[in-house]
């Protein structure tokens, strides 16, 4: 006869028990994350970016970061395949129209699929410039790991303001006009 004590069963139903309890927190946490509960902080208030040149699509030119100093940019950076900016751009877009590119630049970033990036560019009917960072690397040195991020920039080319996820047409022209009170 196979019989066991008591005690070692409450053992391993502890055992197993702490065992699912590690495996749900785990998973728990990476379901947390993916959904974008775990997000970086933002570039901070007041910080220096790094300059960049980035080819403009459909416009066979380049925009150089350093060339817009003097006034407000508002960088954007997303990706088609992203709900939430799909969202916003239309918004951005808005404001884009205006604004003179003379007082302030607004500016989105992608590392796309060009032919994704176009297709939603006709679809949105954007003429706001869309750059493009073929190899990422805009994206890595403003630390971007979830879109959509934006930053405004003041007129001396330090961050006035970030914003992780969705930015509305409303903040976005009440921290340009905050951010132009500065500018020249």
């Amino acid at each position: 006869m196979n019989e066991s004590h008591p005690r070692e069963d409450a053992k391993a139903r502890s055992g197993r028990r702490a065992v699912y309890g590690v495996v749900f927190v785990i998973l728990a946490l990476g379901f947390a994350q993916r959904a974008g509960y775990f997000r970086p902080a933002p570039i901070p208030e007041g910080a220096e970016v790094k300059d960049f040149t980035l080819p403009q699509l459909g416009a066979g030119a380049t925009v150089s970061l350093a060339a817009l100093r003097g006034r407000p940019v508002f960088i954007n950076f997303w990706a088609s395949f992203c709900g939430p900016c799909r969202e916003e751009l239309p918004a951005i877009e808005r404001v884009h129209r205006a604004h003179p590119v003379d007082q302030v630049a607004i500016l989105t970033v992608t590392s796309d699929d060009v032919t994704e990036i176009a297709r939603m560019v006709r679809a949105l009917d954007l003429t706001v410039p869309v750059l493009f960072d073929r190899d990422g690397k805009v994206h890595r040195a403003y630390g971007v790991t979830s879109i959509p991020l934006s930053v405004l920039l003041g007129a001396d080319g330090r961050v006035f303001k970030s914003y992780l996820g969705v930015v509305t047409e409303q903040e976005l022209e009440r921290d340009i006009a905050a951010a132009m009170v500065g500018a020249p």
